[in-house]
């Protein structure tokens, strides 16, 4: 079991930033409606991406994904307000860090890699407490579908 996401906190069992379980993460593959989109395309829907997380706005937040990012983040979303239920807290992710840099064109998505570090900070009685920090690298591929340019998979990189 890995370490809790709020362990600095002591409140909660597990990170929120846990691989999905693999029967839950299948491929979702979404209809292509066109070209990949430009590597600028792709890299404000990912920063739109995490300015959304940034402001805890959910829905902004799975407005730019399908498919297989649609079910990742969906499960992240659960995951925050899961422990905010049962823990009785209120959750604000920050993204203290975030760094995006083009990458070669997947098939008919555009990659966008992403360093970014995401804080969670919990308010306790005492007033905000920052609970865990977390680094991470991923590759965001964005296509076109129906939809607009989304985010249709997140893979997540080994750290350095």
């Amino acid at each position: 079991m890995s370490p809790s996401f709020f362990r600095g906190a002591d409140i909660v069992d597990r990170s929120l930033f846990d691989p999905p379980p693999t029967e839950v993460a299948a491929t979702v593959v979404p209809a292509i409606a066109g070209p990949p989109p430009s590597a600028e395309e792709a890299r404000v829907v990912v920063e739109e991406y995490f300015k959304a997380f940034d402001a805890d706005d959910f829905e902004a937040v799975r407005s730019k994904t399908v498919g297989t990012a649609r079910v990742q983040t969906d499960q992240v979303i659960a995951e925050v307000e899961r422990q905010e239920d049962e823990q009785g807290v209120d959750v604000d992710l920050r993204v203290s860090g975030l760094q995006l840099a083009p990458e070669p064109p997947q098939g008919s998505a555009q990659a966008i890699g992403a360093e970014f570090v995401v804080e969670a900070w919990v308010n306790a009685f005492i007033g905000d407490l920052k609970a865990q920090e977390i680094k991470s690298r991923s590759s965001f591929r964005v296509a076109r579908v129906p939809e607009g340019i989304r985010i249709v998979e997140i893979v997540e990189r080994p750290q350095p």
